[in-house]
């Protein structure tokens, strides 16, 4: 997920991926910043967040 304000659909998707067993990657954006708000719930509730693509091979 790159960028995903509170009220989207990206959480029902991300959903979906977490159910199927899928790890599910954010990328991180200004925590005050309205679009990024569902993204920093996203973290808090489990999604992990990357900075590189390193960070995902490397898991």
């Amino acid at each position: 997920v790159t960028e995903s304000p509170k009220s989207s659909g990206t959480k029902i998707t991300v959903k979906f991926a977490a159910d199927s067993g899928k790890d599910v990657y954010i990328v991180p954006g200004p925590i005050n910043d309205p679009t990024y708000e569902g993204s920093t719930e996203l973290m808090r509730e489990g999604c992990i967040p990357v900075a590189k693509v390193e960070d995902i091979i490397n898991t």
